[in-house]
């Protein structure tokens, strides 16, 4: 969930803004993670929150449904989304947050914020003392080509295309911890959650029990620069799982269901059962039916 449209209604487009930088900021880094962690997710703005039902420890909107709700850090958050929030926890909807509080509560003091988190997530005050710090990178500001000098002259190059490398290239500066209860968890960083490994790793255990339809066993190669695409009928679901590095890439796949596997060169659709070995070359794709 992030109030998209709520925070761009609020401000001026023409200025620099620092929370139009934060919104960027998490927007992005979330959406890198989850994608290298291959896992299915929508953005939610309020009013799609607001009207979501929750049932059985899932998120239910239309004929979708979700396993998990992220919470990234925010200058805004409603009381409305606040009430919505509470109800999730009540209905044991899995809920991950990368900062413990709200960065600013608007047309609210922070002393009923840290109370409200404290009352609605159960944490303590040595945890709501700890503030993050704003993420250091800006993707925004980031220009092609620019070197990194990594370690004994290990330099990463030409960004763009490949700036997936380049961040999980750089070393993991700052502090990553999880903490958690059975309300919620919460993944603290110093520097915001950039997709870096130690990054990657905590946001794999923390969401590692959602119900997912496959899992990707890695091979040979990257698996984590295989980007998955997710369309679904009314009675199929279609995967598209494209190659974005300059490398073949072989991956075993282990699917809920039995699948076929879909060649765009050949056009040949095949049966492969639950779980299948695929080699995908370098900026080619693989389709999956289930």
């Amino acid at each position: 969930y992030y109030p998209v449209e709520s925070l761009l209604a609020k401000y001026n487009l023409s200025l620099l803004n620092p929370e139009l930088s934060l919104i960027f900021n998490e927007l992005s880094f979330i959406s890198l993670n989850l994608s290298l962690l291959h896992l299915d997710f929508d953005f939610l703005d309020e009013k799609m929150l607001l009207g979501a039902e929750f049932k059985n420890g899932k998120i239910r909107m239309g004929d979708e449904e979700y396993s998990a709700l992220i919470l990234p850090s925010t200058p805004l958050i409603s009381l409305k989304v606040m009430k919505k929030i509470e109800e999730a926890v009540k209905n044991k909807i899995k809920i991950l947050a990368t900062t413990v509080v709200p960065s600013e509560g608007i047309d609210q003091e922070d002393k009923k914020v840290r109370s409200w988190s404290k009352k609605t997530f159960g944490i303590d005050d040595k945890i709501l003392d700890r503030r993050p710090i704003k993420p250091l990178i800006n993707l925004d500001s980031i220009a092609t080509p620019l070197s990194f000098p990594l370690g004994l002259g290990k330099v990463v190059s030409d960004i763009g295309e490949r700036i997936l490398k380049v961040l999980l290239a750089l070393p993991d500066i700052g502090k990553t911890e999880i903490y958690r209860n059975k309300k919620a968890s919460f993944i603290r960083t110093d520097f915001g959650i950039l997709p870096t490994s130690k990054n990657l790793k905590a946001l794999s255990e923390v969401l590692k029990d959602l119900d997912k339809d496959f899992e990707i066993i890695p091979v040979k190669g990257d698996s984590r620069f295989i980007s998955v695409l997710k369309r679904r009928t009314k009675r199929e679901k279609m995967y598209l799982f494209v190659n974005t590095d300059s490398k073949d890439i072989t991956v075993r796949v282990r699917f809920k269901k039995a699948v076929k596997v879909v060649d765009f060169d050949s056009g040949k659709v095949e049966s492969r059962g639950r779980e299948t070995e695929i080699s995908i070359k370098d900026t080619k794709a693989v389709g999956f039916v289930m």
